[in-house]
């Protein structure tokens, strides 16, 4: 062998070399990372304000859509609507909200025997109030108020049109 030794192939990786992929898979571990935490952060989440204003406004414009095509409307602790066959049996259709026992914003059909339907809960009250001019209703006004923002009441006003007072 001569003086000048012959660099034989070596199998591996270098010291640099580790070093430079670990710092490389770090660098992508953590961008990862913050987008999880940034994707995690943008998902409503139901003890959310933002998130339960709109579940009220939901209510509302439920409430509000069945109130317009209202055929009769009767008011008691809860409001009775009636509005016509929208499921094709011939008969018209009867819908109650109320607030139940354990505060929630109940929405029910034919009677009320029929397993509610919850819209809203944690509500402290909700108010149905009618307006009419003596003989004919123009307008029925919905007051929601939640338990856990009671300085901030949703209302909805629905306007009538030719409506006998109820």
């Amino acid at each position: 062998m001569s003086a000048c030794r012959r660099m034989t192939s070596r199998a591996g990786f270098t010291l640099i070399e580790m070093m430079v992929s670990l710092a490389v898979s770090s660098v992508l571990l953590l961008a990862m990372g913050s987008v999880m935490v940034l994707a995690a952060r943008a998902i409503p989440d139901q003890d959310n304000r933002g998130a339960r204003a709109l579940e009220a406004a939901r209510a509302l414009e439920m409430i509000a859509d069945d109130v317009a095509y209202a055929e009769e409307l009767r008011f008691d602790p809860r409001m009775k609507v009636v509005v016509a066959d929208r499921t094709g049996d011939g008969t018209q259709e009867v819908v109650m909200y109320a607030v139940d026992a354990d505060k929630i914003l109940t929405a029910s059909w034919r009677d009320p025997t029929d397993r509610a339907v919850p819209l809203v809960d944690n509500v402290a009250s909700c108010d149905f109030k009618s307006e009419n001019d003596g003989t004919v209703l123009t307008a029925v006004t919905v007051t929601l108020t939640l338990a856990d923002m009671p300085a901030e009441p949703f209302e909805r006003r629905i306007a009538l049109v030719n409506r006998p007072a109820p």
